[in-house]
């Protein structure tokens, strides 16, 4: 193939990573290097930081979120009405990025510290996810939101093509 894309899958091995010789693309829900690992874009919300919830387009590594950064996506600034509506929003907007980044000519973007300034980097496993960080959420949800939509500076929407 010329282009191999994964996207809610298991870590693939490095037998299969090294054996595909086209261009590997993983979808990685969150935006890496700032929410790694699993619930990338429940865990802004939890912490209130809605303008770290987006879209990560990487090389395929057998790394956990590793590989060149090709492509970001941050959530737009409007009104969800609930968690699952933010997500899928930012499911929806895949292909239209994608299909776009693979027009481009596929360089590795730099990652602007400035832009994003969550210090330090922060990494979730499901053992991190309970039932009580989930009612929080949503219960939370409108106040969360609220704060993210008439705040100046956690409106930072990002996309780097």
């Amino acid at each position: 193939p010329d282009f191999f894309l994964s996207y809610g899958c298991s870590i693939i091995n490095d037998n299969v990573v090294n054996k595909l010789k086209c261009i590997k693309i993983n979808i990685h829900l969150g935006l890496s290097p700032y929410y790694r690992g699993t619930g990338t874009n429940f865990w802004p919300i939890f912490n209130s930081q809605l303008g770290y919830c987006g879209v990560t387009f990487h090389d395929l590594t057998s790394r956990i979120d590793g590989g060149s950064i090709y492509h970001q996506f941050s959530l737009e600034k409007k009104h969800y009405e609930t968690v699952h509506h933010l997500g899928n929003s930012l499911i929806k907007r895949i292909p239209e990025h994608l299909s776009k980044l693979i027009c481009s000519k596929l360089k590795p973007i730099q990652q602007d510290d400035q832009f994003f300034e969550l210090k330090p980097r922060l990494y979730y496993r499901n053992s991190d996810y309970s039932a009580e960080a989930s009612d929080f959420v949503e219960k939370n949800f409108g106040t969360i939101q609220n704060e993210f939509l008439e705040s100046t500076d956690s409106a930072k929407i990002w996309s780097s093509i």
